[in-house]
Order: C-alpha cells, then sequence, then structure tokens
C-alpha cells in the first residue's frame, strides 16, 4: 500500500501496472534481463564516492565534455569566418563568447561534478554589444541561443541539486526499487505461465530461446560457419539482445 500511495498519484492502480509493463518491455530487449534489473536497483545503494565510479557519472561527465567541446568547435569555425572576412566586431564578440565556454571547458577538465555544476550556475555570454555585431547580430544571438539551450539542458537534466543530494535521493528509492523487482518478476512468472499453458511463444521469447542456443559453443560455430555474410535490414533499430545475437555468429 504504501508503494501504491507513493508512486500511483491518485490511489489508482493503473500508473503502477503501466510502470511494470514498461519496464518489462524494456528489460526483454537485454540478454539477461533480470540481471540487470537487479544490478539496477543495487546501484542505488551506494555513497557518493561508490557513484563517483559509477557508469551513470562517467556518462554525464562524457556528455557534458562533449556538449561543451560541441559548443567550442561551433564558436571557432563563426569565429573563424569572421576573421577571414575581417569583420572585427563579430570576431571580437565571438573571442568573448569562446572565453566564456572556455571556463566551462576548464570545469569538466577537471572532471569534479560540484565544479561543473557550480561552474554552469553563473554561466552567461558577455553582453552582446549591437554596435559591433553590426549586420552580424541576428546570427550570433541565433548561435547563442543554440549554445545556451544546450548548456541550458546540462543543468536541468544533470546539475539540479549537489551531488551529495542526488546520492541521497537515489539511497531513498532503493527500497521502492526492489519491490519495483519483485513486481516484475512476478509478472514475467506469471506471464510465461499463462503462455506455457497455452502453447505460445511471443517475439521476445524466440530471441531469448535462440540466444540460449547460442551459448553453446558448438551451435554457435555451426551458424557462424554456414553463412558467408549477414545482412541485417534496418540494424540502426536493433536492440541489444539482437546485437548479441548478431555477435554470437558473426566472424
Amino acid at each position: 500500500y504504501a508503494y501504491l500511495k507513493k508512486y500511483s498519484g491518485d490511489g489508482d492502480d493503473k500508473r503502477i501496472k503501466e510502470s511494470i509493463l514498461n519496464s518489462y518491455r524494456i528489460i526483454e530487449t537485454l540478454p539477461d534481463p533480470f540481471i540487470w534489473l537487479k544490478n539496477a536497483a543495487e546501484d542505488l545503494n551506494t555513497d557518493v564516492e561508490g557513484f563517483k565510479n559509477s557508469k551513470v557519472y562517467r556518462y554525464v561527465l562524457d556528455h557534458t565534455a562533449n556538449t561543451i567541446d560541441e559548443s567550442i568547435s561551433s564558436l571557432s569555425s563563426e569565429l573563424e569566418y569572421f576573421e577571414l572576412e575581417a569583420c572585427e566586431g563579430p570576431a571580437e564578440i565571438l573571442t568573448g563568447d569562446l572565453e566564456a565556454l572556455e571556463i566551462l571547458k576548464e570545469a569538466s577538465d577537471t572532471r569534479d561534478f560540484n565544479v561543473m555544476s557550480s561552474a554552469l550556475s553563473t554561466f552567461a555570454f558577455p553582453r552582446l554589444a549591437s554596435k559591433k555585431a553590426g549586420e552580424f547580430a541576428e546570427r550570433i544571438k541565433a548561435n547563442r541561443e543554440v549554445i545556451k539551450k544546450k548548456i541550458n539542458s546540462l543543468k536541468s537534466n544533470f546539475y539540479g541539486f549537489p551531488l551529495e543530494d542526488i546520492v541521497s535521493e537515489m539511497n531513498s528509492t532503493y527500497g521502492d526499487a526492489n519491490y519495483l523487482v519483485e513486481m516484475i518478476e512476478r509478472y514475467d512468472s506469471i506471464f510465461k505461465g499463462r503462455k506455457k499453458e497455452k502453447g505460445m511463444v511471443d517475439f521476445s521469447d524466440i530471441e531469448h530461446y535462440a540466444l540460449e542456443i547460442l551459448k553453446d559453443p558448438q551451435a554457435a560455430d555451426f551458424y557462424r560457419n554456414k553463412f558467408d555474410h549477414i545482412f541485417i535490414d534496418e540494424y540502426q533499430d536493433s536492440n541489444v539482445i539482437q546485437e548479441e545475437l548478431i555477435s554470437k555468429i558473426k566472424r
């Protein structure tokens, strides 16, 4: 009841059902769905130092660094254009904009979440001098807006709170996450039981049965040697278990 009250919003279990079904559909696309799910829940039971060693922490810092580098590269190209065209005013403005971004890059290079958060909270481009911008004012504004949108996305998605508060919030959801895992496991057991009673399999079952077969080295070798080439339609839409199937039989 406590879980229902906390996550249903209005006491209706519809949201809980949707959460279970959506989670189940996602993990079905993984080679070892429940191992992954339990590990994901365990990742919530960590301290700050433990979180700093996690894939999530590295992803956040890497994504931040890439976003800043892309922004610097974009403005550098613009600056090069203005310098080639001898547009001193716009070039001076972009030099100032790049200096503001370099402060973010220095913070990113520390690989410290709170340092990065602090730098983002004070980030701002210098005031735009219309006389210096001249006929390029709108172009400079448009470029700034693109970059500010990216920076604001970083702030809202990742850096809204101090790292210690984020980890504390993660810890508080650990028990609920494990309860969700239990509910998904119960759903899986019931669902598989119903399919077995009716002698049915779905597409996800086929993928997982195929992977179980290909875990046998002899079976994998047989299919690896059977095909000279593997053509994959709509490869960009492949999921993780499909990628694993391919890896078992590719040469």
